[in-house]
């Protein structure tokens, strides 16, 4: 019976550490993604809730999962310690991976659209200039239509 409970609580405390290092990877992804995008303070802070909300979740999931919800001290060691394993040995060599991807990510994008690009810089002169044409015929056909509309109800008095 002893034997089962110790069991029990290292398979708990195992799968902590690797809900830690999880965690922690999940962490290293919201930090690419404020690396790139930037985003305001009131966006940080709620994007910091929303990791904290999903990394409660998925704990209390695995717990739920894992030992029908019970929170016990190996629970927390386990978790701190499976994000201080990745902190130190796995979160410098995956921060530089997944930066590494996003960039050629984005630069296939920039240079799958460039084209698409440049072509609208070109046509943006003479697509403005052809605005202005337009809009001045336009203005000319609205004068040219008052005139008519005056000179029939001059007929019609």
């Amino acid at each position: 019976m002893l034997e089962t409970l110790v069991v029990e609580q290292a398979r708990v405390l195992a799968l902590m550490v690797l809900s830690g290092i999880f965690m922690g990877l999940l962490f290293d992804v919201f930090r690419v993604s404020r690396q790139f995008f930037r985003p305001s303070r009131l966006v940080l802070a709620f994007s910091d809730l929303f990791f904290w909300l999903l990394a409660a979740g998925f704990v209390f999931l695995v717990l739920l999962a894992g030992n029908w919800g019970e929170v016990r001290a190996y629970v927390f060691i386990g978790l701190g310690t499976g994000g201080l394993l990745y902190a130190l040995f796995v979160s410098p060599a995956c921060y530089r991976a997944m930066v590494l991807v996003v960039t050629a990510i984005l630069s296939f994008c920039q240079s799958l659209f460039s084209p698409f690009l440049r072509l609208g810089q070109f046509l943006q002169p003479i697509l403005g200039r052809a605005e202005k044409v337009v809009a001045g015929s336009q203005a000319c056909a609205r004068q040219q239509l008052e005139k008519f509309k005056d000179k029939l109800h001059k007929r019609q008095e």
